[in-house]
């Protein structure tokens, strides 16, 4: 007896899995319009043959609102005469009552003020604070090109410092002083960054000259440029040396005032 062969429906009549649940939206507050919407956005184009009609979709905004936002929708959603013609025009009601108009300027301001210190960030991490100032630039409308000189002047002074001798490897360029940062400078160092979190450029953490009674260690602009050229820094294991190679700059530097 022969077997019926079956096959699986072509893919295009597969339902995907429904994505994550969407936190309703109510007042708005905690909450807000644009993250509602973009969670119905991401619903629509994850699962979108399961929203294959504009009925399907109108019900996934009733059914993802609560509360106040509800209220908005409900007298034209129950209306047999006045109802909604599309899940656009629902949405479109909606960002009548929760957009302002001035979102984007408000965005902005919040960029102008984020710092590395205060507005409760005083102990983030350099990749921390980098989350936040990317998010508020994105939000604000920042232009890319100016983010490096915007995120330099926004670092801490200490931070700053920290990392100076390596700024002019950047070259201006945001993804580069952030990957660059991220492997040499941040992990493990909060914002007020000090000597402390300092690492070894030697895998013993003595310098060689350390090893000699009564040696000096020389910290000459000469050997210091020597010291930075022998580091490999696509060498993950050189981010210690990289890390105190910069200290023995900043301990050289002060020896030249102190001497001045």
């Amino acid at each position: 007896m022969s077997r019926m062969h079956t096959e699986d429906p072509p893919t295009r009549y597969k339902k995907s899995t429904i994505s994550e649940k969407i936190t309703p939206l109510s007042d708005g507050i905690e909450h807000t319009f644009l993250q509602w919407s973009a969670s119905i956005r991401d619903r629509l184009v994850v699962n979108e043959y399961h929203y294959l009609t504009d009925v399907s979709r109108r019900a996934l905004i009733w059914g993802t609102t609560t509360g106040l936002a509800k209220t908005y929708l409900e007298p034209q959603y129950l209306s047999a005469m006045h109802g909604f013609r599309s899940a656009d025009e629902m949405m479109d009601l909606l960002g009548s009552y929760y957009l302002t108009g001035n979102e984007t300027e408000q965005a902005r301001n919040l960029f102008d003020d984020l710092q590395m210190v205060g507005k409760g960030y005083a102990s983030e991490t350099f990749p921390e604070f980098k989350a936040h100032f990317q998010s508020a630039a994105i939000t604000g409308q920042v232009s890319e090109s100016e983010w490096f000189q915007y995120m330099w002047n926004k670092l801490t002074p200490q931070f700053r410092s920290h990392v100076a001798i390596i700024e002019n490897q950047w070259n201006g360029d945001y993804q580069t002083m952030d990957v660059h940062t991220y492997d040499g400078c941040s992990k493990g160092v909060s914002v007020e960054a000090d000597s402390s979190h300092t690492c070894s450029v030697y895998p013993n953490h003595v310098p060689p000259q350390a090893n000699d009674a009564g040696a000096h260690e020389d910290h000459s602009p000469s050997i210091l440029r020597k010291l930075f050229q022998e580091i490999d820094r696509n060498d993950p294991e050189a981010e210690e040396q990289w890390e105190e190679a910069m200290k023995l700059q900043s301990d050289a530097s002060l020896e030249e005032n102190d001497e001045a």
